[in-house]
């Protein structure tokens, strides 16, 4: 069983791509793009969602060029991501070094999981993974489950739990890397606390 985890440093950031702007940054080509966008078919996800999973994808597909691409030249509206340069030195060793790993399917289970977490937390403006008797997880294998609070953007979404402020065990970055996990659902709603709110489940 991984270690549930959870990201809250999203509390003023809305995400400097955020909604209506490029899904992803230029230089990527419609090849590598196709590989990676397994959700954009799925009629049930909101765009941001599918962005989400396309992100986590290109990171797993192409890991050194997602550094490049995306990371390295990222300019959230807020500095205090870019504070912390020994996890942007980290985030950029794991993704420069790593072999690359499958894309995550898209699953509806897991999204239908992710969604009653996020219901639940949505008017208390709980956090956390605490789901009790009510949204109970149904068996996947290995599962693993992120929550990140405060962006809007698939791609903040994606980068700031890559990067994995304050978080020592860099567990959000290990579940989106992982490569024993094989599918994902991502649900995306409103928080009472943080305005917004996205939950990752993962399964073999």
């Amino acid at each position: 069983m991984r270690a549930l985890l959870l990201i809250a440093f999203g509390m003023v950031l809305q995400g400097a791509f955020g909604q209506g702007a490029q899904a992803y940054a230029p230089g990527w080509t419609a090849a590598e793009v196709a590989v990676a966008d397994l959700a954009r078919g799925e009629p049930a996800w909101t765009d941001e969602e599918k962005n989400a999973l396309l992100h986590v994808n290109l990171a797993r597909l192409y890991p050194s060029k997602y550094w490049n691409i995306e990371v390295e030249p990222w300019d959230p509206e807020e500095d205090y991501l870019r504070d912390d340069a020994r996890e942007l030195a980290s985030l950029k060793r794991t993704l420069v070094s790593m072999a690359p790993v499958a894309a995550l399917s898209p699953s509806s289970t897991l999204r239908a999981e992710a969604e009653c977490l996020a219901i639940l937390q949505a008017r208390t403006g709980a956090i956390g993974h605490e789901r009790g008797p009510r949204c109970p997880k149904a068996p996947q294998g290995m599962w693993a489950e992120n929550c990140s609070y405060g962006y809007s953007g698939g791609r903040d979404i994606i980068i700031s739990l890559l990067i994995d402020e304050n978080v020592p065990s860099l567990g959000h970055r290990e579940n989106c890397l992982d490569p024993v996990l094989k599918r994902c659902g991502i649900f995306q709603g409103d928080h009472a606390r943080y305005g917004r709110m996205a939950v990752m489940d993962f399964a073999q």
